[in-house]
């Protein structure tokens, strides 16, 4: 008992250095998106952010088919070994990565002439799906070398490496939007795909040994490729319903409505959930290495959920407050006809954290299986609730589908969470996310549906310092 209470005091202070390492590197990565993205919407405009979107939704797909996840899997691996079996286990991973890269680039080449046809109805865009299978490789390599990184924990690598990846991909991809235009977006994707694999190769971490053998490959990359297996089948399914949403969509609106939708949706949940991406960096490794150990990861899945929503408290009033200033700075006037649906939306990360929060206790504990069965059920009620959301309500009912979905997944996940691993989330936790998803949801009614802009100030106000000192206390604790 009292490790776990030494474990939870020194939690907030591990995850907030951590963040602290990448608070920089989320802002410089944040900026180069935010300039990237701004160029296209102003030298291509919303068809090329649509197209964009197309093209980038297929490389996620067909790349978690083709590398079994084993990005995912390996951290939970290394994390958990120590010595040289960490060091093996390391070098394998790499091999891994180079074979289900090359892997992704035949699929790619053998799957063009479907995708092009299934996306816009003909087969003119096949040559852009056959020139993206050098991403396929690029990207398999480049995520097993950054798996790696944070697998040994060089938090200080994986940082220059995003760093890297994220200002060199701005510099590479820039002079192709203003000289090509549309025709500039897969040689964009290409170059950002170089760019981030070099700068994960320059700053690898170094592992000392002979390299594996055939058989060592098989035996230690056994395990990865069991729970990436289902991982390979839970990814490709929700890439598979992103897809199949967007090409639904630009067959039933138009390529300008799938660059609104895209746009606002990148907007409220990546740029958004760079939170998430920097507690990812040490909270999935530390729950893997207390895996067997269901008191101490019920103790680290409520704090880091408390901590999730204190920071939501202070993030989503102010996001929802300064959403229109956001879409005029990141993309122009065209864009704000997606002001429902980042307002909407945005309120859904407070389940979204909540659900977060617990559903990587099945990846920690290896329990594939049931990974796979949540997220086909998550999925298909995507899915559904965002085809309804669309047809119902435009653009803001894909922000009340969002909601809804992270709602109907927080159950699903917690479903697991306590019936079949016996852990529960504490009372406090529950409440507090009630709380948070009621304030979050007055600011964004008031901000659709009232011209009292002097309530969301006071509201964003009193939130930034409740949730500022809140998240002090926790520090001290």
């Amino acid at each position: 008992m009292e490790q776990v209470k030494h474990k939870r005091s020194g939690a907030t202070a591990a995850i907030l250095k951590v963040m602290g390492v990448f608070s920089g590197v989320q802002v410089v990565t944040i900026l180069c998106s935010v300039v990237r993205t701004k160029l296209v919407a102003l030298w291509v405009g919303a068809a090329g952010v649509g197209l964009s979107g197309i093209f980038y939704s297929a490389l996620e797909m067909l790349g978690a088919l083709t590398t079994l996840g084993i990005g995912a899997s390996s951290i939970r691996d290394i994390a958990s070994a120590d010595g040289s079996e960490k060091r093996l286990t390391a070098a394998v991973t790499l091999r891994w990565g180079v074979v289900l890269g090359l892997l992704g680039a035949v699929v790619m080449l053998a799957a063009a002439p479907l995708l092009s046809d299934y996306s816009f109805g003909d087969s003119a865009h096949t040559s852009d799906f056959l020139m993206l299978a050098v991403c396929m490789a690029l990207n398999a390599m480049a995520a097993t070398n950054l798996a790696v990184l944070q697998g040994f924990k060089c938090y200080r690598n994986l940082a220059r490496a995003s760093i890297g990846g994220a200002a060199g991909g701005l510099i590479v991809s820039a002079p192709l939007y203003y000289f090509l235009g549309i025709a500039g977006i897969v040689p964009a994707l290409i170059g950002f795909s170089v760019v981030n694999f070099v700068a994960a190769r320059v700053n690898r971490a170094r592992i000392d040994g002979a390299a594996p053998s055939r058989r060592e490959m098989w035996l230690k990359g056994r395990s990865m490729l069991r729970l990436g297996a289902y991982m390979t089948a839970t990814g490709f399914i929700s890439y598979l319903v992103n897809y199949i949403f967007l090409s639904w969509l630009n067959l039933r609106a138009d390529v300008e409505t799938v660059g609104y939708y895209q746009a606002g949706f990148t907007l409220f949940n990546r740029y958004a959930g760079l939170i998430f991406t920097a507690i990812t960096v040490e909270y999935y490794p530390r729950l893997a290495s207390v895996s067997l150990k269901p008191r101490s990861m019920s103790v680290f899945v409520n704090h880091e959920a408390t901590l999730l929503m204190l920071m939501l408290l202070v993030i989503v009033p102010v996001f929802i407050l300064c959403a229109p200033l956001l879409i005029m700075i990141l993309y122009s006037a065209e864009f704000m006809v997606m002001l429902p649906l980042v307002i909407t939306g945005i309120t859904g990360t407070v389940f979204r954290a909540l659900s977060w929060s617990m559903s990587y206790t099945i990846l920690a504990r290896g329990d594939g299986r049931r990974f796979l069965l949540t997220e086909i059920v998550s999925a298909a009620t995507c899915l559904a609730l965002n085809i309804g959301g669309w047809l119902t309500g435009g653009l803001a009912g894909l922000g009340v589908s969002y909601i809804l979905w992270y709602a109907i997944y927080s159950a699903i996940v917690g479903a697991v969470y306590r019936g079949i691993y016996g852990m529960r989330m504490r009372r406090s936790v529950l409440w507090l996310t009630a709380g948070v998803f009621g304030i979050c949801a007055l600011s964004a009614a008031v901000a659709l549906l009232t011209p009292w802009w002097w309530l969301n100030i006071t509201v964003a106000g009193g939130c930034v310092m409740l949730g500022l000192k809140r998240l002090l206390k926790l520090y001290r604790r």
